[in-house]
C-alpha cells in the first residue's frame, strides 16, 4: 500500500446578503458633562430619525461609548462618542435612505458599512468539499499513471490553519459526488421598500471564499 500527498483548492466569489451599519456620534464641550450631554443629544435625535424610516432600535447594538480628555493643552474642549451598530440588507438603496438622513443635520455623526454573508459556515464547508474534490481527481490521475487506485484517506487538513484537523470520517468517497455549494445566499433581512435613484441600482462588491485542503490519500 502507498501514499500520496495532494492539494486541492477551490474558491467562488459570491454577493453579500447583509450590511453592518456603524454610527459613531462624537461631540466636544469645554467639560466632560457637556460632551456627554452634546452626544446623547444627538444620538437619541439620531435614533428616533432611524426609527421613523424604519430601522428599529431594538435591533441596534451600542459597541462603544468614550469620554475623552484634552490631548494638548491648547486643546480646552473634552470629547465624547458613542458608537452603535445593526444589520441591513446589502441593497445600496437602504444604505442611501441612511446616507440621506446623516446629511439632513447630523453633522457630529460619522458613518461606514461593511457588508458579510449569513451563511459563510454552509458555504465554507462547500468550498472545503470542492477542494477535497478538487485534491481527488489529482489523487486519481496519480493513482492512474502507477498503475494503483485510490482507497481512502489517512489524514487531511486545511491550509489555512494548520492546528485544525477536518473529521476523516467525514470526508469518505462518496464526497466527490455532492455538491458543494447552495444553490442560493439567503437574505437576513426582509424585503426594503425600492427606490428610484441611479445609486440605488449599485451593488455591493462581492465576497471571495476560499477553501484549501492538504491531503494523504492512500493507493493500493
Amino acid at each position: 500500500m502507498g501514499k500520496v500527498l495532494v492539494s486541492g483548492h477551490a474558491e467562488q466569489e459570491l454577493a453579500p446578503d447583509y450590511g453592518v451599519i456603524t454610527l459613531t456620534v462624537d461631540t466636544e464641550g469645554k467639560t466632560a458633562a457637556k460632551a456627554t450631554a452634546s452626544t446623547m443629544q444627538e444620538f437619541e435625535n439620531l435614533i428616533a430619525r432611524l426609527a421613523e424610516q424604519g430601522f428599529k432600535p431594538e435591533t441596534m447594538a451600542i459597541s462603544e461609548d468614550e469620554s475623552r480628555k484634552p490631548y494638548c493643552r491648547d486643546e480646552d474642549d473634552y470629547s465624547s462618542a458613542r458608537t452603535v451598530q445593526f444589520r441591513i440588507p446589502a441593497e445600496t438603496a437602504v444604505v442611501n435612505r441612511i446616507h440621506d438622513l446623516i446629511a439632513s443635520g447630523f453633522e457630529n455623526t460619522t458613518f461606514s458599512v461593511s457588508y458579510d454573508l449569513s451563511n459563510k459556515a454552509e458555504i465554507t464547508r462547500g468550498l472545503t468539499i470542492q477542494a477535497i474534490q478538487d485534491s481527488r481527481k489529482t489523487a486519481d490521475l496519480l493513482a492512474e499513471a502507477t498503475g494503483t487506485k485510490v482507497t481512502g484517506i489517512e489524514a487531511a487538513r486545511l491550509d489555512e490553519n494548520d492546528d485544525m484537523d477536518l473529521d476523516i470520517a467525514d470526508l469518505d468517497l462518496s464526497i466527490i459526488g455532492e455538491k458543494a455549494i447552495p444553490d442560493r445566499v439567503r437574505r437576513c433581512c426582509g424585503d426594503s421598500a425600492a427606490l428610484t435613484p441611479y445609486s440605488d441600482m449599485l451593488k455591493p462588491e462581492k465576497i471571495t471564499m476560499e477553501a484549501d485542503v492538504n491531503i494523504v490519500w492512500l493507493l493500493e
